[in-house]
């Protein structure tokens, strides 16, 4: 009988393959609730805020921020005020011009 009990004492080795598949499983339910969260946002402040806290989670970092559009027709992206983490100076605006070999690449690439 103890023979038998030895069996249930090993580890089960599960391939790598579905270690792989729970993560992608795992993220992708995280990824339905945070969009069914930001579906039923209509304020844009509170949008913006939830956001910056899923991103601030799901990356593990302190400190973020958003440039977002003060409206249709600027041409630059300005610092949204709900950034964390950050002491800035209020006297200063902060803005990336849409021209900006920054802008550019991110467009290209993402």
């Amino acid at each position: 009988m103890n023979d038998d009990m030895s069996l249930y004492d090993e580890d089960i080795k599960f391939p790598i393959e579905i270690e792989q598949y729970e993560r992608k499983i795992y993220d992708l339910k995280q990824l339905i609730e945070i969009s069914k969260g930001l579906n039923s946002t209509l304020d844009y402040n509170v949008l913006i805020d939830s956001i910056l806290l899923t991103c601030m989670g799901q990356m593990q970092l302190l400190k973020a921020g958003i440039f977002t559009h003060r409206s249709i027709d600027r041409q630059e992206f300005v610092l949204h005020r709900n950034y964390k983490g950050f002491e800035i100076d209020h006297k200063n605006e902060y803005l990336i011009p849409t021209n900006s070999k920054l802008i550019q690449f991110l467009d290209a690439n993402f």
